[in-house]
């Protein structure tokens, strides 16, 4: 080895590096729970129309796949928006890039979301997470499972009429 110490050195300033910017990166979000917190989650398939939830605008919508969509009106439960918050907060939802690209196939899952808090707006847009080796990627997806879980349980969501058909 040329010299020990300055590798050393190296070593060590890039790990104090790294760990200032995951620290950045947890400083940087709110540790309290934003009064202005909302989110827009739209998710579709291929070009065509898209399952949205939007607690700003207030409305869910469903995908009906042959049958257009179908809209309610949503107002979300204060422990609702919460449970959201607190899950953008474990992923880090923020810090992951605006657009995330993960596998290519067709017809492609495509996310849009949306967050406002703290009088600051974020969004990223992700297409098909599910098969990316990518941090972002499988941190985005980790999202949109939640996502979709929780829209699929929701109350205004199983009134909407049963989808028609499918995707492949």
């Amino acid at each position: 080895m040329k010299n020990p110490r300055k590798i050393l050195l190296i070593c060590a300033f890039a790990l104090c590096a790294v760990i200032l910017l995951f620290a950045f990166d947890i400083i940087s979000f709110p540790s309290a729970y934003p009064e202005d917190f909302a989110i827009r989650y739209e998710a579709s398939v291929g070009s065509g129309q898209a399952t949205i939830l939007d607690t700003e605008e207030g409305f869910i919508q469903k995908d009906l796949v042959l049958d257009g969509t179908a809209t309610a009106s949503f107002s979300p439960d204060p422990a609702l928006l919460r449970v959201i918050w607190k899950e953008v907060r474990r992923i880090r939802l923020t810090s992951i890039k605006e657009y995330v690209e993960g596998a290519q196939r067709e017809p492609s899952q495509q996310y849009r979301i949306t967050l406002t808090m703290n009088g600051k707006t974020y969004t990223i847009n992700g297409r098909d997470p599910a098969g990316s080796a990518k941090r972002d990627a499988a941190r985005l997806l980790r999202f949109t499972q939640f996502m979709n879980e929780l829209i699929e349980n929701l109350p205004e969501y199983q009134d909407l009429p049963k989808a028609r058909g499918g995707y492949l």
